[in-house]
């Protein structure tokens, strides 16, 4: 390629840049790769948590199902006085 009469390289600019650009993706996936583990932890921790607080809570009902129903009722009125 020519420009203002001079040869002009081009092929190792564009090479020079692809491998720039290689190695700025490279460092993005390596920071970003222990992010991803810490969220997939948390989440799994997350998960274990919601599956014991529903036993937890389908046992109290089932071992008190007249405190719960009162319970229920209490918390839906004051929702309702807050939200409405």
């Amino acid at each position: 390629m020519k420009a203002n009469g001079q040869e002009v390289e081009t092929t190792p600019m564009i090479e020079r840049v692809a491998a720039m650009a290689h190695e700025a993706v490279d460092k993005s996936a390596s920071a970003a790769a222990p992010s991803a583990g810490w969220i997939t932890e948390r989440g799994d921790e997350l998960n274990a948590r919601q599956e014991k607080l529903l036993a937890d809570t389908s046992s109290y009902v089932a071992a008190h199902p007249l405190k719960a129903v009162v319970i229920a009722v209490v918390a839906g009125a004051v929702l309702g006085r807050i939200f409405l």
